[in-house]
């Protein structure tokens, strides 16, 4: 089976970067390929995903709100090491997501000041609960290809993870299974919620 490899350290954080921007509009920055397939044309007959029973969850609409961080980031089959994409995290408002780039990690020079941190880039979302597996579409808001929508498919799983993945090819099908192997050219992330701690009451 062949594998890939990756350079380590700031080199593979720009790629990640970029996969990572990727994952959520196609964008390839410096990249030619790197890219989702583009959102099912009418006509696409996908399967029809079976409503929830009433009141067992929250509907995917509000339990998708709110602040998300990377805990798995799988590429073409090769797990990303976490401190690779330190600092990457998605956030949810009933109308926008904002993505916040990873932050290249390296050692401050003596009186040096921290870099700021990446402004966050914007798109519109939908959630398309009508189709199994479920599927997400994403206009970016900004950028180079703001106004372009591309797709993925995501799923919350047992563990209420947001688990969402993407094909690299945009001329490949929208992927139908959560997996991401060397030979189906497809990255996977799964997400989990981030809760703030909390404040410690003043004496």
């Amino acid at each position: 089976m062949q594998r890939t490899t990756f350079f380590l350290g700031h080199r593979l954080v720009v790629k990640v970067t970029r996969l990572c921007l990727g994952l959520c509009t196609g964008l390839a920055i410096g990249w030619s390929g790197p890219a989702f397939a583009e959102p099912p044309t009418a006509g696409n007959s996908d399967p029809v995903a079976q409503q929830p029973p009433a009141g067992a969850l929250p509907a995917d609409a509000e339990r998708i709100l709110g602040e998300w961080v990377p805990v798995e980031f799988i590429f073409v089959g090769l797990p990303i090491p976490m401190e690779n994409i330190a600092g990457l995290k998605v956030v949810f408002d009933k109308e926008e997501l904002k993505l916040y780039p990873p932050s290249p990690v390296r050692k401050l020079k003596e009186g040096e000041l921290p870099p700021p941190a990446p402004a966050p880039i914007k798109f519109r979302y939908q959630l398309l609960i009508d189709r199994e597996p479920h599927q997400i579409e994403l206009t970016a808001e900004e950028g180079p290809q703001s106004g372009q929508t591309t797709g993925s498919i995501y799923k919350f799983d047992e563990k209420g993870r947001l688990v969402i993945c993407g094909h690299l090819d945009p001329t490949a099908p929208r992927p139908d299974v959560f997996e991401s192997t060397d030979t189906s050219r497809t990255i996977l992330f799964k997400f989990e919620r981030h809760v703030k701690p909390a404040s410690t009451p003043e004496k």
